[in-house]
């Protein structure tokens, strides 16, 4: 695999490794390659086939390709794309970009691919045109004017990965909490991490920080739901209700629903009974978060 060095790039801005430049291209493959130096690939036009660290990825207009150093990559399209390719040094400029939230390193913290929202298009783009503009034109200062274009863009581009990240991780937390709505009887904390490719120390952190609670606590609420409605809504019996909800010890499941209710499910179950008969308006409730009557 070859190995662009930053010596081989034809220009006198990247002399002294501090510079940025960039340049429009029409592409229809690549060898596989390396650099070192960072890439900002940015899709003018086209599309085609990007292959990221021996990942296959669809790009097209609007989305941004961000190589580190040492990443690999090549591009396959039929038509040719049309791309402004922007590299530079990791020191052209501070490390500190976007640290104002986060212990990571913005450089290293932006993905490989990132899809741009349709509203932010043409105000990256714009950008990009203006560092090719600096980038040809070479009036005074330019270099200057080029290392404070390329840090915006490195900004934008890591407001971007986070949002999209958030917006992924919220698509991929409601995914989670749909599967244990449908299986929360027959769920355990290895048998789920392990179904969403996790070890279940890993899982266990990410529930909680996304749901709020840790996901014993949640199960245990989401079965003691499930068992006050098959108490106050069937005639099944309590050794039947506890197994349905998915617990197996009658002990664990007693201390449990006391814990919850205040009472035992047979005395529980009694009082909603008198309550609605007598058409108690306030008829015995489950107190545990998240509870619907």
């Amino acid at each position: 695999m070859y190995t662009y060095r930053i010596e081989m790039v034809n220009h006198d801005d990247m002399s002294d490794q501090k510079g940025v430049t960039i340049t429009r291209d029409k592409w229809c493959s690549t060898p596989l390659h390396t650099h070192e130096f960072i890439e900002i690939v940015y899709i003018i036009a086209g599309n085609g086939i990007q292959q990221i660290n021996g990942k296959d990825h669809f790009v097209k207009r609007g989305d941004v390709t961000y190589m580190k150093i040492g990443d690999s990559h090549k591009f396959c399209s039929n038509n040719g794309m049309q791309v402004l390719n922007c590299i530079f040094m990791p020191n052209a400029f501070p490390h500190h970009i976007g640290n104002e939230n986060t212990d990571s390193d913005s450089l290293d913290a932006i993905p490989n691919l990132i899809h741009l929202p349709s509203n932010s298009i043409l105000e990256v783009e714009n950008l990009l045109l203006k560092i090719e503009r600096e980038n040809e034109e070479r009036q005074f200062a330019y270099q200057s004017l080029l290392k404070n274009y390329a840090s915006i863009l490195v900004t934008l581009l890591f407001r971007y990965a986070r949002s999209e990240s958030n917006a992924s991780t919220n698509a991929f937390v409601s995914s989670i909490l749909d599967y244990l709505e449908e299986n929360f009887a027959k769920s355990s904390l290895v048998l789920v991490s392990k179904h969403f490719n996790f070890s279940p120390s890993y899982f266990s952190k990410l529930f909680k920080k996304n749901v709020g609670m840790s996901f014993s606590k949640y199960i245990t609420d989401r079965r003691m739901r499930a068992a006050i409605r098959l108490i106050t809504n069937t005639n099944n019996t309590v050794a039947s209700i506890l197994k349905d909800v998915g617990f197996t010890e009658p002990k664990q499941f007693y201390k449990v629903f006391r814990e919850y209710t205040g009472t035992s499910p047979g005395k529980y179950r009694k009082a909603y009974q008198n309550a609605i008969s007598t058409n108690d308006s306030e008829p015995p409730v489950f107190s545990a978060v998240g509870y619907e009557n």
